[in-house]
């Protein structure tokens, strides 16, 4: 996997990782601090606020657990890249795949939450 890629991945599995810590590594590759900023504008999120244009507020508002799937789905990618007529497949299912993954968070975050009251 990138070098990028790897230290995201470790950098996310610590409790104690800060958003700035990871917003530091994200903006050394350009393409996937688009894809973040993109994901914070997606549907997925469009109910947690207005058009996100800044790589930290991006970062909070789609969530430590959903950047480490996107990074690792980028790097997976990256690494097994698909024949040429295949790619959209690829890409449409690691969108989903995400964008479940992200669902499954929240459905989670909120059922913690419910038995905290």
């Amino acid at each position: 996997l990138p070098g990028v890629v790897r230290s995201i991945l470790a950098l996310t599995r610590s409790s104690d990782v800060t958003t700035e810590e990871l917003v530091r590594l994200i903006q050394q590759d350009p393409i996937l601090a688009g894809k973040v900023i993109g994901l914070a504008n997606s549907s997925l999120f469009a109910g947690a606020g207005g058009k996100t244009i800044d790589l930290h507020e991006a970062v909070i508002k789609v969530g430590f657990l959903a950047i480490r799937n996107i990074v690792a789905g980028i790097g997976l990618s990256q690494t097994f890249a698909p024949a040429k007529e295949f790619r959209l497949l690829w890409f449409t299912f690691i969108e989903r795949s995400l964008g479940i993954a992200g669902l499954t968070e929240d459905l989670m975050r909120k059922k913690g939450d419910s038995h905290s009251s």
